[in-house]
């Protein structure tokens, strides 16, 4: 629902002033001032009659129309994203072990913007980036930088996005001015079998990694590790083993997740249960989510490849004990809390009781949600939807009373948890109308958030790399990383992104079953005595291929918007739609389906 006509309550206090009470007040007036050029006040005598400290009595009720939601910026977008490729200035020396990090928010901003980088401007990137590439495997930041997790996972990202097959461009050519082009997309310069006996290094005994050689234990590493193999064609059973069980015991008491758990031989069993390391964390949320998801749907079609393959059952076949599960009802619960109130314009905060955060319309908002319902899927093989208005039909003239369904049997279908597998159609986007579809946020509030708020200028006049950006907040400065996860919250508002049967089937029938990669590849040990165990690598490969990439975009229905335009999308949608991303790999579909299919061998 559109927090531009709800009524603006501010959050309730118990009257006394503390620094996060001053500081969640001073979030709402600022974020209040942003509104009102855009608020439609209600103007029914209910409302007004309420008190609303945001609105000035002389407002209250005249329903007069406003403002649209503004335009997403994209000029001056383009223009600050474009100035982070430039040498940064001195006080940016901080940012020295994340430069990876910068060239994939910046090239990912691009990417949803639908603007491409110039030929020599891709090649010096890709360059740049194999720079970091250390000699054991992995990526630094920088260069002659420790390999880390962290810094591995934006690296092959940006690559996907900037790179191709192919060499890397050489010092002469890039001096020379030279384009990259079709043979020096560098990804044949990436050492994937370095970059597995690395991964595998860090790999702990509980199915948990560490960031680096020596580093501490994160969910995010899970996170890291999961997509850089499925990308590159380097995940194995023995890689993924245990990572499912380690996420789980993440789960806290809040339902969310955090960075870690405690090992329980470290508390001994006389400690009950083993507490969790942290508490629960929106990027932890989506990082766990994500390689959660990935694992699940991998095993299962791999499953679905196997028993295709095989005619009957191998007596070898590996017996694993069931992995444990996560409670996504508790998940669900805890990530629906963090979204902000109409007064917070329904953008996301990371933790319980925090500030809410443009960057968490991806981590705990849209990012997370579209994970989230895809797992809820999963576990009961139907989509979620609001229970319908109860409404018992008449019998039919001639028919008897048993022909309807009885008042006492329609509450009984009634009370189900919800779940259905109609699809349903998507309601006209109607600011003073109530969501009815089965998205599990707010989406519409999300992108008035991001819009209004995030954005350091709505003013299209105002193009310069000054006037660009997106941030966190009004009173903070707009980012490379604000701006890159602003929009990729709102690519999933505006695009339904879900796991599809239909895609995965197409994509088995196209599978290139006589290519299995080259010697670069490691491939999962099957027992020798086992019939499968010259086929069982090849469908383990296709599994990883088939599951990443069983994802499609849900249509539109037919409603739309008075005058036109897409029902999902706030504001115009020729200025206001970004390209759909990855739900786990945050990446647009194209540069995952190109560089799978090198990493594959599926060209």
């Amino acid at each position: 629902m559109s927090a531009l006509q709800q009524p603006l309550w501010a959050t309730p206090d118990d009257g006394i002033s503390t620094e996060t009470s001053d500081a969640q007040l001073d979030v709402e007036r600022s974020l209040a001032a942003f509104l009102a050029p855009y608020h439609h006040h209600p103007d029914s005598v209910q409302q007004e009659e309420l008190s609303n400290p945001w609105i000035d009595d002389q407002d209250k009720g005249k329903g007069r129309s406003k403002s649209a939601p503004p335009a997403l910026n994209r000029a001056a977008h383009l223009a600050f994203l474009a100035r982070w490729l430039n040498p940064l200035p001195g006080a940016y020396v901080a940012f020295d072990s994340n430069r990876s990090w910068i060239l994939f928010w910046v090239t990912h901003g691009h990417d949803l913007l639908r603007a491409g980088l110039a030929p020599h401007i891709r090649a010096q990137v890709v360059a740049t980036l194999l720079s970091f590439q250390h000699r054991d495997g992995g990526f630094g930041g920088g260069p002659d930088q420790i390999p880390h997790l962290m810094s591995t996972y934006p690296a092959i990202c940006a690559l996907a996005i900037v790179g191709g097959p192919g060499s890397a461009p050489t010092a002469e050519e890039l001096r020379a001015g030279a384009v990259a082009n079709a043979s020096k997309g560098g990804w044949d310069a990436i050492d994937r079998k370095a970059m597995y006996r690395w991964m595998m290094s860090l790999k702990q005994p509980d199915g948990s990694f560490v960031v680096h050689a020596g580093g501490e234990v994160d969910v995010r590493a899970s996170y890291c590790v999961s997509c850089i193999s499925l990308l590159l064609g380097i995940c194995t059973p023995e890689l993924v083993e245990g990572m499912q069980d380690f996420i789980v015991s993440c789960q806290t008491y809040e339902g969310g997740l955090a960075a870690s758990s405690h090992p329980s031989h470290f508390f001994g069993d006389s400690f009950g249960p083993q507490p969790q390391l942290g508490e629960a964390h929106g990027g932890y949320a989506h990082c766990a989510l994500a390689s959660y998801l990935s694992i699940i749907a991998l095993k299962e079609t791999y499953q679905d490849i196997k028993a295709n393959v095989e005619t009957e059952p191998s007596s070898s076949t590996r017996r694993e004990a069931a992995p444990a599960q996560l409670d996504l009802d508790a998940l669900l619960r805890w990530a629906c809390s963090q979204q902000g109130l109409a007064i917070e314009l329904g953008a996301f905060r990371g933790r319980t009781n925090k500030l809410v955060d443009g960057c968490y319309g991806w981590f705990g908002g849209a990012g997370l949600f579209a994970v989230l319902d895809a797992c809820l899927i999963q576990q009961r093989g139907k989509r979620r939807r609001r229970n319908p208005p109860l409404v018992v039909p008449e019998p039919a003239a001639t028919g008897t009373e048993a022909e309807a369904p009885s008042n006492g049997e329609a509450q009984a279908n009634q009370a189900e948890d919800g779940w259905s597998t109609e699809s349903g159609e998507d309601e006209e986007y109607n600011p003073f109308a109530p969501i009815q579809d089965d998205w599990l946020f707010d989406p519409i509030a999300l992108q008035e958030y991001i819009l209004i708020a995030a954005q350091t200028s709505t003013n299209p006049e105002q193009t310069g790399a000054n006037w660009g950006g997106l941030r966190d907040k009004p009173s903070k400065k707009a980012d490379a990383y604000h701006t890159c996860y602003n929009l990729s919250g709102l690519s999933l508002c505006q695009h339904r992104i879900v796991r599809s049967t239909e895609a995965q089937l197409l994509l088995e029938q196209s599978w290139k079953s006589g290519n299995s990669g080259d010697d670069t590849t490691p491939t999962p040990e099957a027992p020798v005595n086992s019939p499968s165990a010259v086929q069982e690598p090849k469908d383990w490969q296709k599994a990883c291929y088939v599951s990443s990439l069983a994802w499609l975009a849900e249509p539109e229905s037919a409603a739309v918007k008075p005058g036109g335009g897409s029902s999902r999308i706030v504001g115009d949608p020729k200025t206001n739609t970004v390209m759909p991303t990855h739900p786990i790999f945050n990446l647009t579909f194209p540069r995952v389906k190109l560089m799978m299919d090198w990493a594959y061998d599926q060209r």
